[in-house]
């Protein structure tokens, strides 16, 4: 099996190693290559690039670094086309990791999204609400507990109850 998984912050670097490490024991042969960090690598992925050491906040910031993240996201591009993962594993990080999603899907690739995004951040006007673009979700707690997470299901993340709802994309 081949995956690739994407994780653009620290938070997201561990989950994505305690997945990868439960995924190789699962599997030992399993591929991972990965855009995130260094805890990652440890755990076993192939980094292509080390975007959790560059998590970046506040909109000028952001800009300054779009043309890196557009390079990061055409490295991701190029090795989803030519590589063909079996699925794409996102990690929070929704800003890049959607655009991500969009383009795995294009392909017929499996989407799942592994510690999902918080809603203070990415909710549709202050609603509580937001539409995540994938197959499969899943919510992870600070612990790294992480249960799956039924579309339209309430999940609370801290002290904030969400819903979250799936919109596959096609």
């Amino acid at each position: 099996m081949k995956l690739f998984v994407s994780a653009g912050e620290p938070s997201g670097d561990l989950h994505g190693s305690n997945l990868i490490r439960a995924l190789r024991l699962q599997q030992a042969d399993v591929q991972i290559t990965a855009l995130g960090g260094d805890r990652m690598k440890a755990a076993g992925a192939d980094l292509l690039y080390p975007l959790a050491n560059h998590a970046v906040m506040l909109f000028q910031n952001v800009f300054r670094q779009l043309p890196q993240y557009f390079r990061i996201a055409n490295t991701a591009l190029y090795h989803i086309r030519t590589q063909k993962p079996d699925a794409v594993v996102l990690i929070d990080y929704p800003g890049f990791n959607w655009h991500v999603a969009r383009l795995a899907k294009e392909r017929g690739i499996p989407v799942f999204y592994y510690g999902l995004p918080q809603v203070w951040a990415w909710a549709s006007k202050g609603s509580g609400t937001f539409t995540v673009p994938n197959d499969a979700l899943w919510s992870c707690n600070a612990l790294g507990q992480c249960m799956p997470v039924t579309p339209g299901s309430k999940v609370t993340i801290g002290s904030m109850p969400t819903w979250f709802n799936s919109a596959p994309l096609s």
